[in-house]
Order: C-alpha cells, then sequence, then structure tokens
C-alpha cells in the first residue's frame, strides 16, 4: 500500500514496555509514521491495581525513544481504572502533556465480558463510571490537550458490531457516539 502511494505510512499501537532500541531498529526497516503507546495511567498504583505490567517510568522512556527516533507519538489514557480518580486522570494528562506527544486518545474504562475487570466487577470490587461522570472528565481533559496544542484524535471506543452485541459491554460508560457528547459538553460549558 506504501509503495504504491495509497498510504502515507503504518501507524501501530504498542505497550510501552515494548518499546526498545532493538525494537526501533527493526521497526526502521518499515514504512512505519506513527507509533502510539497505550499508557492508560501514569500513576503508577493505578497501573499496579490494573495490571498493566508497566509503570510510569516506563512510558516517559519510551515516548522519548520513540520521539528520539523520529516518529510521530501518539499516546492512549483511560478514565475510571481501578484506583483511579478525576484528579489522577487530570494528573497524567499533564504528566502527558509534558511528554509533547502528537495526538492523544481517551478512552473510559468499560467492562467487557470475560475480562478480569468483569469478574471484579461481579464481586463489586470495582465500580466503573457512570457516563456523565465520564463526559464530564474527558471533556475536562480535552481542553488540557487541546490547551496544549495537542490533537485529541478519538474520545471512546470506536462503535462497532462486536462492541454492540448484546453481553459484550456489561457496564461502563459506553456510547455510540461518546466523543460527540464530549464536544458537545464542552460546547454547552
Amino acid at each position: 500500500c506504501v509503495a504504491r502511494g495509497d498510504a502515507d505510512g503504518i501507524r501501530f499501537s504498542t505497550r510501552p514496555d515494548t518499546i526498545t532500541p532493538n525494537a526501533l531498529t527493526i521497526i526502521g526497516q518499515y514504512p512505519v509514521t506513527t507509533i502510539e503507546l497505550g499508557v492508560q495511567s501514569l500513576d503508577d498504583r493505578v497501573l499496579a491495581l490494573s495490571q498493566r505490567g508497566h509503570d510510569a517510568a516506563c512510558v516517559t522512556k519510551a515516548a522519548s525513544m520513540v520521539k528520539a527516533a523520529g516518529y510521530t507519538l501518539g499516546l492512549q489514557m483511560m478514565t475510571g481504572l481501578p484506583g483511579d480518580t478525576p484528579a489522577g486522570a487530570l494528573q497524567t494528562a499533564e504528566k502527558m502533556v509534558a511528554m509533547a506527544p502528537d495526538m492523544v486518545r481517551i478512552y473510559p474504562t468499560l467492562v467487557l465480558a470475560g475480562s478480569l475487570l468483569a469478574r471484579r466487577w461481579r464481586r463489586g470490587a470495582y465500580t466503573p463510571e457512570r457516563l456523565e461522570t465520564a463526559v464530564d472528565l474527558v471533556s475536562r481533559l480535552f481542553l488540557v490537550f487541546t490547551a496544549a496544542g495537542i490533537r485529541v484524535i478519538r474520545m471512546g471506543l470506536q462503535a462497532d458490531e462486536t462492541l454492540a452485541a448484546k453481553g459484550t459491554v456489561l457496564a461502563g460508560p459506553y456510547h455510540p457516539a461518546f466523543g460527540e457528547r464530549v464536544y458537545a459538553h464542552v460546547f454547552y460549558r
């Protein structure tokens, strides 16, 4: 596709702990232009409770390596993770701004069937955000990023047949037009 001119380059998402000098050398052999890191949070406690397998220092190092290698950097964060708070999410956003990504995505945490989080939710050990709370928080995060000149390229999961299938999303602030709700909320405020 890239060689034919059908696309400008390859974009992919990965975990921060997969970014190593060797991995970047291998990636450099392909027409990759953008690397997005699944950050989720920059609070080590939240990352540990969510069993993400990396810490905030790993994210900072990976982001720096991606930028130094000349790639466009995207960062993806989540709200409503176990142990997180709106204040914690805002702190994560400020720390992400300091990393100067080219773009961000913001995803509210959803409880999906078959996940560890679903088991926690069923036991009463996890309470997801309410839709209104998530829209308000993501609106605030959107303003933090845009004030810093960072594009927010997605808010909420892409609605598709799999996600919309009955029994897939068990709980959490899912809405097929979540991003539009955020824009409306920002406009209203």
